[in-house]
């Protein structure tokens, strides 16, 4: 059964944000550090060798991640560690 990318997380001020991804088609890169828990850094080295999808760029100054193709990388995993156990961002 495939994962789903939670669409709630803490903000660094303790409130509750949400974001519907079901209908994004992009995230950004914070927000896919809100959602995995893997660090900017981690996820830029993960595109560098592969093992993570790549970026579009959006425009000369915004690049993000298409959702189904984060979904699917999520579902390849098939590892709990790609995902924050409570599925919000603690």
């Amino acid at each position: 059964m495939a994962k789903r990318i939670p669409s709630t997380y803490k903000s660094p001020n303790n409130e509750n944000k949400s974001i519907d991804t079901t209908a994004a088609e992009f995230l950004r890169i914070k927000d896919l550090i809100m959602f995995l828990t893997l660090s900017s850094s981690t996820i830029r080295r993960k595109v560098r060798d592969g093992s993570f999808p790549k970026p579009v760029q959006l425009s000369q100054s915004i690049t993000a991640w298409r959702v189904s193709e984060i979904r699917e990388w999520i579902k390849n995993v098939g590892n709990d560690s790609a995902l924050n156990t409570s599925g919000n961002i603690q």
